[in-house]
């Protein structure tokens, strides 16, 4: 039976959030019961998350428009490209009207055994943790795109606490969400930066199929912009310049039901504030301030890689000689 769902993501920014959610819906493990947009300029967001999942044939998929503002100090973040080219602010695509804070609260009332993976800030969980007392004890797992618990590295370059995104834009919320008490599996950057996506994976999800056209186009916007950011924090010439965007969210995704592809530890994390940049430090073991947390600590990049590609863009030679095997 598919592990039912509520996809919690800040989709528009990097094209990661897009491929996340096509990978959701075309996972027979995941029944997506809903998706909640998070982050700045969050209505739109959710129309581009509505957008996939109307091309994709699952229009049924309710979208709940969640927080846009961290709940702690600060601002999260907006590019300006985000769902160009995709949707337009006025395409009439069937929002819900309630809130993603109040979805929340009714969705876990309503559907017994519901997981939640998060991928973006946790400025919606973490307002209805704080709203509903006792609803994080509802949640059957809590999976985050989040963290930076041990050594993060990329092209030789070790990446400096603050390169987490998810946790680190709203701190409070953060410690809201892992202080909540839930079953929490975090998937943290250190593993999400082993695994990205190539151009030539880009042209073929293109030629694949309408959704395919879509995370391309996502792609695209998002490709020269995460290439100067990476490359301006150290990574300078040594960046690859096929990487056209990290796999952070879809490995986040497979890591619900996957767990074959994955090391998990249990650790034991505290969260704090260490020069104004939330850290999520490993402690040792029964540390009084640290919460045991389900870690992911390493990943079979390649083996996800071809998961990813052959669900969102399947190569019909591949699947047929798997059937003619099977037949034999």
């Amino acid at each position: 039976m598919a592990t039912k769902v509520l996809l919690d993501t800040d989709i528009g920014t990097d094209s990661d959030d897009a491929i996340a959610l096509a990978l959701a819906m075309a996972s027979p493990e995941l029944d997506i019961v809903a998706v909640v947009a998070t982050g700045k300029q969050a209505r739109r967001r959710a129309l581009l998350a509505k957008k996939i999942l109307v091309v994709g044939g699952q229009q049924d998929v309710p979208v709940f428009v969640g927080a846009d503002e961290p709940v702690g100090q600060g601002e999260l973040y907006w590019f300006g490209h985000e769902g160009r080219g995709i949707v337009d602010d006025d395409e009439a695509l069937g929002l819900e009207a309630q809130s993603g804070i109040e979805a929340y609260q009714e969705l876990v009332q309503s559907i017994p055994n519901l997981e939640v993976i998060a991928i973006g800030s946790m400025s919606t969980i973490g307002r209805a943790i704080n709203r509903y007392p006792g609803i994080a004890d509802k949640f059957t797992k809590v999976t985050i795109m989040g963290g930076h618990v041990r050594t993060a590295r990329y092209a030789d370059t070790t990446m400096s606490p603050g390169i987490d995104y998810n946790l680190c834009i709203d701190p409070a919320a953060s410690t809201s969400m892992l202080e909540s008490g839930a079953a929490i599996t975090l998937v943290p950057c250190e593993v999400t930066l082993q695994t990205w996506l190539t151009f030539r994976d880009t042209e073929r999800l293109a030629a694949a199929n309408a959704v395919g056209k879509i995370l391309a186009t996502s792609v695209r916007a998002w490709a020269p912009i995460q290439r100067a950011i990476f490359t301006g924090i150290g990574v300078g010439d040594k960046y690859d310049p096929d990487n056209a965007d990290f796999l952070h969210d879809p490995l986040t995704v497979a890591s619900a039901y996957a767990d074959y592809l994955f090391t998990f530890e249990e650790l034991w994390v505290e969260p704090l504030m260490v020069d104004n940049i939330f850290r999520t430090v490993e402690r040792p073991a029964g540390t009084a301030s640290a919460i045991k947390l389900r870690c992911a600590t390493g990943v079979r990049s390649r083996e996800f890689h071809e998961l990813l590609m052959q669900r969102l863009a399947p190569d019909n030679s591949s699947i047929a000689g798997q059937q003619r095997h099977r037949e034999l």
